[in-house]
């Protein structure tokens, strides 16, 4: 992704380019390596995306890599930089918000009502829902800087079934500002 800021947009550059590498080599000892350490090659298929969304103070890309190495379902991952455009420092949520143990129990409780109405009952009290949504920041990574709030992807299996999909919830800045957390 480009934002026709020379210097960001080689921060970006140098962020997808190690994403990318990272999730590819990750990927390649996946398909090529059985069970047991043998060598051999299986058709895989590696897919990867962006998405991008700007505020007038910040920048936020999140990169999308699906891989299928054969078997019932693919492999998905998420990873995001969230930026200053201000400063080009990389923003996480402590940059963000001053008591981030309170934000991260709202992003917790938050979430849980959002989505059940489309997970329903018997994802609910599953230990993947429950674990997937401790108030601690890597259930919450990655995350997305919005002109409406924040936007948090989860991927697959993080805290439903492949059945589910890749949940998203949108938190909107509203919330974020009450400081009902």
């Amino acid at each position: 992704p480009f934002v026709g800021r020379p210097e960001t947009d080689q921060q970006i550059r140098v962020w997808v380019d190690k994403a990318y590498y990272d999730n590819s080599e990750e990927m390649q000892q996946i398909c090529v390596t059985d069970k047991e350490g043998a060598d051999r090659y299986r058709p895989y298929t590696y897919n990867v995306d962006y998405e991008l969304e700007s505020t007038p103070g910040t920048i936020s890309v999140l990169f999308k890599s699906y891989a299928f190495t054969g078997g019932a379902h693919g492999i998905d991952g998420l990873q995001s930089l969230n930026m200053s455009l201000r400063t080009g420092q990389e923003l996480r949520y402590k940059d963000i918000f001053a008591d981030t143990e309170g934000l991260f129990t709202f992003l917790s409780d938050f979430v849980y009502q959002s989505l059940y109405p489309k997970l329903g009952d018997i994802w609910m009290g599953s230990p993947l829902f429950t674990e997937g949504l401790e108030p601690v920041e890597a259930s919450f990574k990655p995350f997305m800087i919005t002109k409406k709030g924040l936007t948090i992807p989860f991927p697959t299996y993080h805290i439903a079934p492949h059945s589910q999909g890749a949940p998203v919830c949108e938190v909107p800045l509203e919330q974020l500002h009450t400081g009902s957390y």
